[in-house]
């Protein structure tokens, strides 16, 4: 019925203030934005962030910022991304998946937990509705995801597998609370 899997929506590689408060005007006016962080294993060092979030008609949207690795992203853009970050954290609801590891990324950055108005986890909703499920992203993508996989991309293109990650999460987000409403 062509209703799977959906294209997926297009995003905004950040690399100017300007395109950095644009994008987070939009991202604050969503009822839920997810986030998904890519870092150094063991050290939590951020590579790279992206967040994906509904426009109120309904198109998926986002942004991602190469925090390393982009010699077009300044001291300037972080600077600007952080401070709206933290605005954002603190005004919107957030999802992830395995919130945790993105957490203590994210807290090396100086953004803790108790600044978030709202945590929500998708690993964490999936184990409640379905617990005896395996609960990686991969696999909960392959029951309430909406797009083709993109985790194989993890060596290959970094920007594609984290965004793969982002509009997954949403995905699977609402779906899932869908299935906890009912509960």
């Amino acid at each position: 019925r062509g209703e799977w899997p959906l294209p997926v929506p297009s995003r905004v590689i950040l690399r100017g203030t300007d395109e950095v408060r644009a994008v987070f005007r939009s991202a604050c006016n969503s009822k839920v934005v997810a986030l998904d962080t890519e870092y150094v294993r063991d050290k939590h060092l951020l590579t790279l962030i992206g967040l994906a979030w509904q426009q109120p008609d309904g198109t998926v949207t986002g942004c991602q910022l190469q925090w390393m690795d982009d010699p077009q992203v300044t001291t300037q853009v972080r600077t600007t991304f952080l401070r709206e970050l933290h605005t954002l954290v603190e005004t919107t609801p957030i999802v992830m998946h395995n919130a945790f590891a993105d957490l203590l990324t994210l807290q090396e950055l100086g953004i803790r937990a108790s600044s978030f108005k709202r945590i929500d986890d998708t690993m964490l909703m999936h184990s409640q509705l379905w617990s005896e499920l395996p609960h990686t992203l991969e696999f909960v993508a392959s029951t309430h995801g909406s797009y083709n996989k993109m985790k194989h991309l993890h060596g290959t293109d970094q920007l594609a597998y984290n965004w793969g990650d982002c509009v997954e999460t949403l995905a699977i987000y609402s779906s899932l609370s869908k299935e906890l409403d009912r509960t």
